[in-house]
């Protein structure tokens, strides 16, 4: 995900970079862009991101374009073959490295993340199985920095996450990464976990208003019915039927971690 500052570099988007940028998410695929190439590709930007769909690139788009709180995959993914990215198991392993970032103590990031684990295991029939070490993790979780780690310092991409397409097997092992030049709170972390799990698990892009959308929103404090269908489709109603929209983080900031225990899943909702 993409991250952002409150003065949101209002109307520093060019057409140019628009374009750009669409290419990135997967909006367009010519390399010579016509004007009703550009509005069609526009109009379905607008629309997948709870805009006006006029498919006219005035301030409101641009600002869309340049909002920074954003995740690093495309919103358009490639056709695969069956249809469907998701894990050939519902144990799935994982392993989350000791993250040292700012704003969020690497004991509290622990703890948001088995909140978020918890979360998807709460609305489809999955598992997840904590491991020691990345070995025989299928979900490799830690932080990053700077190109190598495909981030381009504060204000850039916020996190990003493999998924499990064509080829996937028990014994694949996909990278997830956040940006540990980035000033993170509490929010922010837990929604960007949500968000990176669903894709770790097979879930593409949403329209906007779900978590799994591609723009961050710290105003949503949990799993929406639209991360939810897709979550089921792919592997099932949770054990005991259809659940709630599983732990909520509430609105204040703060989330006591105090009843969390280490290497545990039986997490109480918040």
């Amino acid at each position: 995900m993409m991250k952002g500052e409150s003065d949101m570099r209002e109307c520093a988007c060019t057409q140019k970079e628009a374009i750009r940028r669409l290419k990135k998410w997967g909006y367009l695929d010519k390399l010579e862009v016509t004007k009703a190439v550009f509005k069609r590709a526009l109009r379905r930007f607008q629309k997948f991101n709870g805009l006006k769909s006029d498919g006219i690139f005035g301030s409101r788009s641009a600002r869309q374009f340049m909002h920074p709180h954003r995740c690093g995959l495309p919103d358009i993914m490639p056709i695969v073959r069956d249809g469907l990215c998701l894990w050939p198991h519902k144990d799935v392993r994982y392993y989350q490295q000791a993250m040292f970032l700012q704003g969020v103590s690497y004991q509290r990031a622990a703890s948001l993340y088995k909140l978020a684990l918890q979360s998807w295991s709460n609305v489809c029939d999955i598992q997840f199985l904590e491991q020691t070490t990345f070995i025989r993790a299928n979900i490799w979780t830690s932080t990053g920095r700077g190109r190598l780690d495909n981030f381009d310092g504060r204000g850039g991409t916020l996190a990003w996450a493999e998924m499990p397409c064509s080829g996937v097997v028990e014994a694949t092992r996909l990278r997830q990464k956040y940006d540990a030049d980035e000033i993170w709170t509490e929010r922010m972390l837990f929604i960007a976990f949500l968000h990176e799990l669903g894709h770790s698990i097979g879930i593409q892009h949403l329209e906007a208003g779900n978590v799994m959308a591609p723009f961050l929103n710290i105003d949503l404090s949990g799993l929406q019915p639209g991360d939810i269908a897709e979550a089921v489709k792919r592997y099932g109603e949770p054990v005991g039927g259809p659940g709630g929209p599983g732990p909520q983080l509430p609105l204040q900031a703060t989330l006591d971690v105090s009843g969390f225990k280490p290497h545990t899943f039986e997490l109480e909702p918040v």
